[in-house]
């Protein structure tokens, strides 16, 4: 599987836990801010998602396998709070219309 896919996965994943830790939150009536939670999601699910894949592939851990993990950390981090924000502001106009 390649980085792009597996950033795909998580930028979906993300995106979907973040939508229901926001609900949840909402009904609780507790303040949040939505941008941490995607950061905070995305950054957790890229990690778990590159160590469960090492664990199922059977895969070797070395530094090559560290900087992937790194990386795709920061840009499922990235991907997910624009992402986010951009999907936000568009349903937000769709229901002003």
């Amino acid at each position: 599987m390649t980085i792009l896919q597996e950033l795909f996965i998580i930028t979906v994943l993300s995106e979907l836990t973040t939508l229901s830790i926001k609900k949840v939150m909402d009904n609780m009536g507790v303040a949040h801010t939505s941008n941490i939670i995607a950061a905070a999601s995305s950054v957790i699910l890229a990690i778990t998602f590159k160590i469960l894949s090492a664990i199922y592939f059977d895969a070797t851990i070395d530094a090559k396998y560290i900087v992937e993990i790194i990386a795709l950390a920061y840009l499922s981090f990235l991907s997910t709070t624009c992402g986010y924000d951009k999907v936000m502001q568009a349903i937000d106009q769709i229901k002003k219309e």
